[in-house]
C-alpha cells in the first residue's frame, strides 16, 4: 500500500547548536520550501533539555498534517528523531550535524547540509532497521560497562573542548584504558543461554561501523536483519592496548577476548535493578532485565 504525504515539512532545529549551525540551516529550509512550494513549520530546542518534548510535539504535529519531518543533529538528536516517530507511519528526513555522522553514512545520506535539505524534496523513501532496548530505540550502538562509561567520558571533554572527532577519539580511549569492574550477566537469546563476567556488552545496530573494523558479523547484519551482540573477557590494561591496535589494523575479528554474535533478540540479566546504558552516545538509565529486538523495516527514512 502506497503512503501519501502532504508537502508539509515539520524541521527540528536546536539554533545554538555548532556555534549557530543551526539557525543557518533551518534559514536554507526556509528557502528551500519557499522555492518548492512547501508549508514550513519550526520546532526549536531551545534547551537539550527539552529535546525528546519538542520532539513529540514535532511528530505529533506532523502525523496530522501527513508531513515529513526533518531533524538537524548528530546520531544522538537523529535517535531522539526516531524514538518520537517510532510505531507511526512518519517520513523522517535526517540532516547530519554530528561529530561522526555514522547513521547518515550508512544510509547514504549527503554530510554536505545543502545537499541533504535536497533530498528531503528530491529523495524517495525507505524502511529501515531500528534496534530497540526496552521501549528505546538506537540507530548506531547501545552499550554498557566500560565502553558506556568511555562515551559519557567522551561527552564531557567534547562540552569541554568542543566536537572534534580527534577529541572524541582521544577522550574514549582514555577511559578504555584506565581501571574498570566486570559486570556478572546472563544473556539468553533463542539459540542459547550464556553467563559470564564482562567488562562490557556492546549491541551495534550500524553495519558500517562494524565493517570498518573488519568485523565478520556485520555480514549477518545485512543477510539476515539483526543485530550485532559484543561481549569482553576480563582483561588487564595492557590487553585493552592489543585490543585498541587490532582495532586500527582491522583485525579485531582474531582478537579471543572479544567474542560476537548475530541476534533478533536477547535478554540481558544483571544483578543491578537498573542498567546504565549508552544509546548512540547518549545516557539512560533503565530497568533490567534488558529486552533487546531487531526492529526491521521499522522506520520510513528518506534516502
Amino acid at each position: 500500500m502506497s503512503l501519501h504525504f502532504n508537502p508539509i515539512l515539520h524541521f527540528v532545529f536546536n539554533p545554538k547548536s555548532g556555534h549557530g549551525k543551526g539557525a543557518d540551516i533551518f534559514k536554507k529550509a526556509q528557502s528551500l520550501c519557499a522555492e518548492m512550494g512547501w508549508t514550513l513549520q519550526s520546532h526549536e530546542i531551545k534547551d537539550p533539555s527539552e529535546i525528546e518534548t519538542v520532539m513529540k510535539s514535532a511528530a505529533d504535529a506532523c502525523f496530522k498534517d501527513q508531513g515529513t519531518l526533518a531533524a538537524s543533529g548528530g546520531d544522538g538528536t537523529l535517535r531522539a528523531a526516531v524514538q518520537a516517530i517510532e510505531g507511526r507511519d512518519i517520513r523522517f528526513a535526517a540532516i547530519p550535524g554530528g561529530t561522526f555522522n555514522l547513521f547518515a553514512r550508512t544510509h547514504q545520506i549527503p554530510e554536505d547540509t545543502d545537499d541533504a535539505l535536497k533530498l528531503i524534496f528530491q529523495g524517495s523513501q525507505q524502511r529501515i532497521r531500528v534496534g530497540k532496548i526496552n521501549d528505546h530505540v538506537f540507530l548506531i550502538n547501545a552499550n554498557l560497562g566500560l565502553y558506556a562509561k568511555a562515551i559519557y567520558s567522551r561527552k564531557a571533554h567534547t562540552r569541554r573542548w568542543g566536537r572534534h572527532r580527534i577529541v572524541a577519539i582521544l577522550a574514549t580511549v582514555g577511559t578504555l584504558l584506565k581501571g574498570h569492574t566486570n559486570m556478572q550477566v546472563r544473556i539468553k537469546t533463542a539459540d542459547q543461554q550464556m553467563t559470564l563476567k564482562t567488562p562490557m556488552i556492546f549491541i551495534g545496530n550500524n553495519a558500517l561501523q562494524l565493517e570498518q573494523m573488519s568485523l565478520g558479523v556485520a555480514k549477518g547484519m545485512r543477510r539476515d536483519d539483526s543485530l550485532a551482540l559484543f561481549t569482553m573477557k576480563p582483561h588487564k590494561a595492557w590487553d585493552m592496548m592489543r585490543i585498541l591496535f587490532r582495532g586500527m589494523a582491522k583485525t579485531l575479528d582474531q582478537d579471543p577476548s572479544l567474542e560476537s554474535f548475530n541476534i533478533d533478540e536477547a535478554t540481558i540479566e544483571i544483578k543491578k535493578k537498573k542498567a546504565l546504558v549508552s544509546l548512540d552516545g547518549e545516557m539512560f538509565l533503565l530497568n533490567a532485565p534488558l529486552e533487546v529486538r531487531a526492529k526491521p523495516e521499522h522506520v520510513l527514512l528518506v534516502k
